[in-house]
């Protein structure tokens, strides 16, 4: 296209050349260089219009234009630097499927070809190793915390019926000591008999103190605290298990199926080459 544009430019110079120049009169004629010629310069020609039309001259407007014939030659064409790229594998592997030809007119993210990784279909199963034995510590952890809820409930049931058994002993002996005291103070009951309820009371308030201390309550409520932290951990490794897989898949920019199957995506729209 750019040689035809300069063989027309040129052929327009030539008629701008040729346009002002007059042809001379050809033998037979005897009157053509009449005054007016004097004037004309040495080699200026005319030709009257029946030759002109004989010989084919037409004279008219310089305009541009494309020339209505053609060169033909080799080239090759190339794109500009900056709107070329090479759509290379992202990662090790081979081709499956070829979605494009050369000459075909994709957009940008198109797929374009298909190629299996080993790499990502190892890190896929590892991830799927990872979560099973994540699922499957999730479920333990569920089913210990639930455990510990049971026994936190009992031992508080417990320690709560303790309580009120111990507060019933606490005041029989009370007043079973309070009675044998006063019946001391008049020489009603021997002194022995006060001691020994004097010491029955004293064990009624350890048994009190002992229940209201919970120590089994306390215990299982900090055995409920591990089986929740426990079922946290394991849910945390459920989040982690695919964590490799898809940091790898970003890294790459790819999309990868469960196969290890990788679709490359065309990074802008052109002409495959």
């Amino acid at each position: 296209m750019q040689k035809l544009y300069r063989l027309s430019t040129i052929f327009v110079g030539l008629l701008l050349f040729l346009a002002p120049i007059k042809v001379l009169a050809h033998a037979g004629h005897g009157n053509e260089f009449h005054s007016d010629t004097a004037q004309q310069s040495a080699d200026a020609i005319q030709v009257d219009a029946e030759t002109a039309k004989r010989l084919g001259i037409k004279v008219v407007p310089v305009a541009k234009q494309q020339l209505a014939i053609g060169i033909k030659t080799t080239g090759q064409i190339e794109a500009l630097p900056n709107q070329k790229v090479e759509v290379t594998a992202p990662v090790d592997g081979s081709v499956v499927e070829l979605l494009v030809k050369p000459g075909d007119r994709i957009l940008k993210n198109q797929p374009v070809a298909v190629i299996t990784s080993g790499e990502l279909a190892q890190l896929r199963v590892e991830s799927a190793e990872k979560r099973a034995t994540a699922q499957g510590d999730i479920q333990q952890a569920q089913a210990d915390l639930q455990l510990a809820q049971e026994n936190l409930q009992r031992q508080r049931e417990i320690a709560i019926a303790e309580i009120e058994q111990a507060q019933t002993e606490l005041k029989v002996a009370q007043e079973q000591y309070d009675k044998d005291r006063d019946l001391v103070k008049v020489g009603a009951l021997p002194r022995r008999q006060m001691l020994e309820s004097q010491a029955h009371l004293a064990e009624a308030k350890a048994q009190l103190a002992k229940a209201n201390s919970r120590k089994e309550v306390i215990e299982a409520e900090n055995q409920v605290k591990r089986a929740k932290s426990a079922l946290e951990v394991a849910k945390s490794r459920l989040n982690l298990s695919s964590a490799a897989y898809q940091t790898r898949l970003q890294q790459l920019g790819s999309i990868a199926n469960q196969k290890g199957l990788v679709t490359v995506l065309a990074p802008i729209s052109g002409t495959v080459a």
